[in-house]
């Protein structure tokens, strides 16, 4: 579900930037409100620096996504929704590499901004200036999200790329594989998450980041579970009705 483009709405925002269409469905801006609710203490106008800086990233993100997809020989656009986006058509290869190329090329893009980041001398966020806070949201956001995307849980970025990976060596398997990896590492960071936002004993090295990191890998954890389910069901179906050859009675069964 997490990789379904939304529906267009009246609401959207659509413009082109470097020949690729883009489209911001209404539930980005929500999300990312809701994600930096508590900017808003320090006032409107610091929540609205961390929305931009939300936008600036995601996009960014998106882009390394489609320059490489368009690189390597496929167009795409760009979907701007409520978990994130879509770069829509930049993996359409037959060659798992390719995929994968393309796969990292997001993160990456946004750790390249990171660096770039770190020469550019300026405060900490509790001089609240409007530079220095932009400064930091940028810093924050194209560190830690990167590497979250990094994660072997599908549908982020890692876990397409788990997905391609195992593809080239085990092909029969490796749908099955990542999902079950996926399942595994998003329950374990949901469960984690949500142990240590309650005070509970939890795993210091495991990813904790409060209540919306135990919701956010929950959904997921569920989806892959549903996932995993039709895929056992659909192999079933696919055993049940294999045709055979049979030697003793001479036909196809």
């Amino acid at each position: 579900m997490f990789l379904q483009q939304p529906e267009p709405t009246s609401a959207d925002l659509q413009f082109y930037l470097f020949g690729t269409h883009v489209r911001v469905h209404p539930l980005f801006w929500l999300m990312s409100a809701i994600f930096g609710w508590d900017f808003l203490s320090l006032g409107f106008q610091y929540l609205l620096i961390w929305m931009v800086c939300v936008f600036v990233s995601i996009l960014l993100h998106e882009f390394g996504h489609v320059f490489m997809g368009r690189l390597l020989g496929s167009e795409g656009h760009i979907v701007l929704h409520s978990f994130g986006g879509l770069a829509i058509g930049s993996n359409n290869f037959a060659n798992p590499w390719k995929r994968i190329a393309v796969s990292l090329a997001g993160p990456f893009a946004q750790f390249g901004l990171y660096g770039l980041l770190l020469l550019v001398p300026t405060g900490s966020k509790l001089q609240l200036d409007y530079p220095s806070m932009a400064m930091w949201c940028l810093r924050e956001i194209n560190f830690f999200w990167p590497l979250l995307n990094l994660l072997p849980v599908f549908p982020l970025d890692g876990g397409q790329v788990v997905r391609d990976f195992l593809s080239v060596f085990v092909p029969s398997r490796a749908v099955r594989a990542s999902l079950t990896i996926s399942a595994t590492v998003a329950g374990a960071i949901a469960l984690n998450s949500l142990s240590a936002y309650y005070k509970g004993p939890h795993i210091p090295w495991v990813y904790t980041g409060g209540l919306y990191t135990a919701i956010f890998f929950g959904m997921m954890t569920v989806a892959n579970v549903q996932a995993l389910n039709q895929d056992m069901e659909r192999q079933r179906w696919v055993d049940d009705h294999r045709v055979y050859y049979d030697d003793d009675r001479g036909g196809w069964r």
